[in-house]
């Protein structure tokens, strides 16, 4: 497990995470690897996009789960299991990371499976 940055959804939203860091863990970043090659040189460039997301979506089916999307010569997507217990030892998790069109992200948005949170381009 590795601190790879830091992310405060309370910027974004009303609620609040016992603790700001984002952990990898090995596994996680192995499945990235191996499921998602595409990705790889990108993996640095995950605390700028913790920092400084182009959009960010809540996932409705799962409560704790947010997508961060950067632009970069594609656009990839960031899932992160937020920490919403009041244990301060749990951290927000990496989840997934991948190449991310945007049709998916509006096909995801009609079909009710995300709410954007935030959009640099087109602030709330």
């Amino acid at each position: 497990m590795t601190v790879v940055g830091m992310f405060d959804i309370s910027k974004y939203t009303n609620k609040t995470c016992s603790s700001t860091e984002v952990i990898l863990f090995l596994e996680r970043k192995q499945h990235i690897l191996e499921h998602h090659p595409e990705v790889a040189n990108y993996l640095n460039c995950i605390p700028n996009i913790l920092k400084y997301p182009d959009c960010i979506f809540w996932e409705i089916n799962r409560e704790s789960t947010i997508w961060l999307v950067k632009k970069f010569d594609k656009n990839i997507k960031l899932t992160v299991k937020l920490n919403f217990s009041q244990n301060k030892n749990l951290k927000n998790s990496i989840i997934q990371m991948q190449i991310m069109r945007e049709s998916e992200v509006d096909r995801n948005i009609r079909n009710g499976n995300i709410i954007k949170l935030f959009d640099k381009n087109n602030p709330i």
